[in-house]
């Protein structure tokens, strides 16, 4: 009996201790999803999700979702070698991890939202860079909102294309009227 008391007594103890050192906070949380990632190991990265993310990731809603990120050149998949995970920051059950990765010198910050989902910090949501002060936000629980979210950036995308695409042909143009006037002037001096 009095062992049993110790036995048990000591059990919560470690899973108070365990708790203590952050094993469930949304720094580690993050830290081991990307990790699972890394290791190609989905079963313990889709344990870090919510239900209703995990759910559509297993789903045809998320079979082109990946864990880790495609080089665009190559199209091989790469990992997340350089990265820092930074402080949550908490609001009720939901948090934000900053995650800056560094790929040729250059840092981007990467966010991690979780949720508390029955006590357990779990990840449902990525908002990464897309340019100069955007971002786009991944909603594993509902990616449906990712394209619509595509589409309204789209226009505004296209116009600023069309607008630097305007500018490259009128400074063209202004390069070849002087070149133009360059080869006037010097075929009317050798007259």
């Amino acid at each position: 009996m009095t062992r049993n008391v110790v036995l048990f007594s000591m059990a919560v103890l470690c899973a108070v201790g365990l708790a203590g050192c952050g094993r469930n906070n949304p720094a580690s949380v993050t830290r081991a999803f990307i990790d699972a990632g890394n290791r190609g190991d989905t079963a313990t990265a889709e344990s870090l999700l919510t239900r209703l993310a995990r759910q559509n990731v297993q789903s045809d809603k998320g079979k082109n979702l990946a864990f880790t990120k495609k080089d665009p050149v190559t199209g091989a998949q790469r990992k997340w070698d350089d990265y820092t995970v930074g402080s949550a920051t908490i609001e009720g059950d939901k948090a934000v991890v900053p995650v800056t990765t560094k790929e040729n010198g250059k840092s981007e910050i990467v966010k991690f939202m979780l949720r508390n989902e029955d006590g357990a910090w779990r990840v449902y949501a990525l908002s990464f860079p897309i340019g100069p002060g955007n971002e786009m936000t991944l909603d594993l629980e509902h990616p449906e909102q990712f394209l619509a979210e595509l589409f309204k950036m789209l226009p505004k995308a296209m116009e600023q294309g069309a607008k630097a695409m305007g500018d490259g042909l009128k400074a063209l143009g202004d390069g070849l009227t002087k070149m133009g006037e360059g080869i006037g002037s010097s075929g009317s001096s050798g007259q």
